[in-house]
């Protein structure tokens, strides 16, 4: 009798088990498609945002704003600050994917100065490269949550197996990490970008105040990324007892040379 009783105790311990694991998959997947959510909401308004600083560029250049659009494009200044809010406390929700929080982060700083130039009633070239910045980071955000095959959004993981809870968080674990150096890669071809167009006009005389300070900020990112691959690339060594393989290696990560 005491031995069937202590099968009966295991097997129910072991469909626990099962049963937490199912439920924390559950929930891994439900966070990971809330979140996609929320990022193609926030792309989407800020799309609207550039739509609308567009309109009122054309409405300067027929002759001077009226004061209803005065006013509405101070209305479009609150609402670029509070999705740059927005942006900043999904960063800090997200603290523990350094690489999200750091996209994040970006895009609400590309979104305050957009805000702040739109409230100085600019609507030019300058303001709409802060917001089509922040559109980028967006797209590379989603970008970086497609799932791979076989999974749901990254950090859904898979369901099924026979890896137990332990086998389910690495499984988590590793589809987060995946995501993130996805990111990186991603933010990174587009500082190159940037970062290229900065030089060629540089190469055509002085840049102008707000270009160099663009300069360097995309120095300052370039910093960021590179301490943040070799930590999550790292993180990747120590979980695999081995080095990882990855798409990009910290050496290839190019830093913008020089100063303007």
């Amino acid at each position: 009798q005491s031995q069937a009783a202590a099968r009966d105790l295991d097997e129910a311990r072991r469909e626990l088990a099962e049963e937490r694991r199912r439920a924390e998959a559950d929930l891994a997947r439900e966070a990971a498609a809330k979140l996609v959510d929320e990022i193609k909401g926030a792309l989407i308004r800020q799309q609207h945002i550039v739509a609308e600083t567009e309109r009122y560029e054309a409405l300067k250049q027929t002759g001077k704003l009226t004061r209803a659009a005065a006013l509405g494009l101070l209305d479009l200044a609150r609402e670029q600050e509070s999705l740059a809010e927005e942006a900043r406390a999904t960063a800090e929700r997200l603290a523990s994917a350094a690489a999200f929080r750091l996209a994040l982060d970006g895009a609400a700083g590309d979104m305050n100065r957009a805000a702040q130039l739109l409230r100085e009633r600019r609507t030019d070239a300058g303001v709409l490269r802060a917001e089509q910045a922040a559109v980028r980071r967006y797209a590379q955000l989603l970008d970086a949550l497609k799932p791979s095959s076989g999974q749901g959004p990254a950090g859904g993981g898979q369901e099924g197996g026979s890896g137990g809870q332990g086998g389910q968080q690495a499984s988590n674990d590793d589809s987060v990490s995946a995501a993130e150096l996805r990111l990186l890669k991603l933010m990174q071809e587009d500082l190159n970008v940037r970062t290229k167009e900065l030089d060629e006009l540089r190469r055509r005389g002085p840049l102008p105040l707000d270009r160099r300070e663009e300069f360097e900020r995309l120095g300052d990112e370039q910093g960021e990324l590179a301490d943040l691959l070799v930590e999550l690339l790292g993180a990747a060594a120590d979980g695999d007892g081995g080095s990882p393989s990855p798409e990009r290696k910290p050496g290839d990560l190019e830093s913008p040379g020089g100063k303007p």
